[in-house]
C-alpha cells in the first residue's frame, strides 16, 4: 500500500510537471587506486575530455526531477551511464543536486602490450552537487561515491619479461559539467 501512494504521488508530479531537454559536457577528476603486490598507488586523474550527457527535465514550481542520459570516458575505464537527479533551487539561480547514477562498463582491450579485463559490472553512485542557471546556461560542480564494490577489473601488462596483472578500483568522481537548457 506504501508503495501504490508513493509511486502515484511521484507520477502524478511528473505527469503534471513541465518536461524540458538539454545537453550538458563533463570533464572527470576520478580516484583510481592500482593494487599491484601490495603496493598502493592511489590516482587521480583529470578527464578532460568532453563527455556528453543528455538532460531530461520534469520541472514542477520549486524543484526539478532530473533524469540523465550519458557517456563516462576515463583511462581504462568508459562506459554508459544513467543517472536520476532531484534539484532544488536555494538561492536565486543556484542550486543543489542530489542523487543516483549508474555506469555501465563496456568491456575493452587496449595496445599491443596490455589487457585491460572489465568485471562486466554496474556501478552505483551517490551523487550531491551545486549548480547555477544563467538564463538556459548551465554550470555544475558533482561529486560522486561509489556505494558498490569498487574493483571493476584486472590490468596485465609485460615487465621485465613477465606479465604482471592488477587489480584496478574506482573509488569517486568529480564532474565539472557545462551544460545547456533548450
Amino acid at each position: 500500500m506504501k508503495m501504490f501512494i508513493i509511486s502515484s504521488l511521484l507520477f502524478f508530479t511528473i505527469l503534471t510537471a513541465q518536461t524540458r531537454l538539454g545537453i550538458m559536457v563533463n570533464s572527470h577528476i576520478s580516484h583510481f587506486e592500482n593494487i599491484q603486490k601490495a603496493k598502493f598507488e592511489n590516482n587521480y586523474k583529470l578527464m578532460p575530455f568532453l563527455a556528453p550527457t543528455f538532460l531530461i527535465n520534469f520541472v514542477k514550481d520549486d524543484f526539478t526531477l532530473s533524469l540523465r542520459p550519458g557517456y563516462y570516458y576515463s583511462n581504462p575505464l568508459r562506459g554508459f551511464t544513467l543517472g536520476g537527479y532531484f534539484m532544488k533551487n536555494f538561492y536565486k539561480e543556484f542550486y543543489a543536486t542530489a542523487g543516483v547514477n549508474f555506469l555501465f562498463p563496456s568491456n575493452d582491450i587496449d595496445g599491443n602490450s596490455q589487457a585491460f579485463i572489465n568485471d562486466s559490472k554496474t556501478f552505483a553512485f551517490v551523487n550531491l552537487g551545486i549548480g547555477y542557471a544563467y538564463k538556459k546556461l548551465l554550470f555544475e560542480i558533482n561529486y560522486e561515491v561509489n556505494l558498490s564494490n569498487p574493483v571493476y577489473g584486472s590490468d596485465t601488462y609485460i615487465d621485465q619479461l613477465k606479465a604482471v596483472t592488477k587489480e584496478t578500483k574506482i573509488h569517486n568522481i568529480i564532474k565539472i559539467g557545462f551544460g545547456l537548457a533548450i
